[in-house]
């Protein structure tokens, strides 16, 4: 059996350590930190920076003593083949990619010739695919979820009930959620929608069915109308703070969601792929559910289908029956 395939996240004193830009770094760090720096958004800079830790793991180094001017086409060969021993091609293939980021600087920094990054990029990509993971959670498991939370009057459970309504039915990622703000909010329309700036810095309308612009509005009506995150803390004695809920509180209260009601287990991306399967199921699409996740390819569209399991668990049963 293979390794773990899911990759270590740096801890975020790795992560300083990694792209500190002083004068005492050699042109190599520098040529990692410019990579690091070139990347969009701060979770982009980490995931990135955590594959390359991956790669200089894989080849018995570590970020901040590894010799970058060793990074030639054999040593990328040797390295992509050990990987592919425990690692799944989508991971390899993302260090790969990371691999030739920082080459193209060390190109520009003359640690590479022309020749050997030339070589390099010529490292071919891993083929094949695994199973992709997670799942769509069932119109009895959301009804569930939402029943629990209306139980309670608390404004932390009138404000979990927009967030969860938001992932489901909007289909945001967990960051976009986190990161939303009141302006971009627009209940008022004859059509309420969100504006959404997600990966890449691509900028999306997202539509909002009318439950969740109900829920929405609940939230808004104890929560206030000041600028800022439309997604905020709520202390154990109902106080409202403006502080935004980061990434990690927004799968916390999933969590504590599950272990409440005792669920199979369900993470907030999971929200994300119940939105796209829900929407194949009524027959959008996919070039449609592609723009509404805010994808730039119809592939990754793809695999937030989860409706292909289903149907097989379905055709076993009928064989089960027979």
């Amino acid at each position: 059996m293979g390794k773990n395939n899911a990759i270590a996240v740096i801890t975020e004193e790795e992560f300083q350590i990694a792209t500190r830009d002083t004068g005492d770094y050699d042109l190599g760090k520098q040529s990692v930190n410019e990579y690091i720096f070139s990347l969009t958004s701060k979770n982009s800079q980490k995931t990135m920076l955590s594959y390359l830790k991956l790669a200089v793991t894989t080849l018995d180094s570590d970020l901040n003593s590894f010799d970058w001017s060793r990074l030639k086409e054999n040593l990328v060969i040797g390295l992509r083949t050990k990987l592919a021993q425990d690692h799944s091609p989508a991971t390899v293939n993302t260090v790969l990619a990371a691999i030739k980021g920082v080459a193209r600087r060390l190109w520009v920094n003359n640690i590479l010739s022309t020749r050997d990054y030339e070589l390099l990029l010529r490292v071919k990509s891993v083929r094949g695919s695994r199973l992709t993971k997670g799942r769509a959670l069932s119109k009895q498991e959301i009804e569930e979820v939402f029943s629990c939370l209306e139980e309670s009057a608390s404004s932390a459970s009138i404000r979990d009930r927009a967030m969860l309504s938001v992932m489901v039915e909007c289909g945001l990622r967990r960051a976009e959620v986190a990161g939303l703000q009141y302006k971009n909010v627009h209940l008022d329309e004859d059509d309420p929608y969100l504006t959404i700036i997600g990966k890449g810095n691509k900028e999306r309308m997202c539509f909002i069915p009318e439950k969740t612009v109900e829920r929405l509005q609940e939230w808004f009506s104890i929560r206030r109308d000041f600028d800022g995150a439309v997604f905020t803390n709520v202390d154990k004695h109902d106080n409202i703070y403006q502080t935004p809920l980061n990434t990690h509180r927004v799968w916390e209260i999933t969590k504590e969601i599950v272990k409440k009601l005792d669920m199979k287990n369900w993470s907030p991306h999971d929200m994300r792929r119940t939105f796209a399967t829900n929407l194949f199921n009524l027959g959008v699409d996919i070039v449609t559910v592609k723009d509404m996740m805010g994808h730039s390819n119809i592939a990754t569209t793809q695999r937030y289908d989860k409706r292909g399991a289903e149907k097989m668990k379905a055709a076993v049963k009928k064989l089960n029956a027979s």
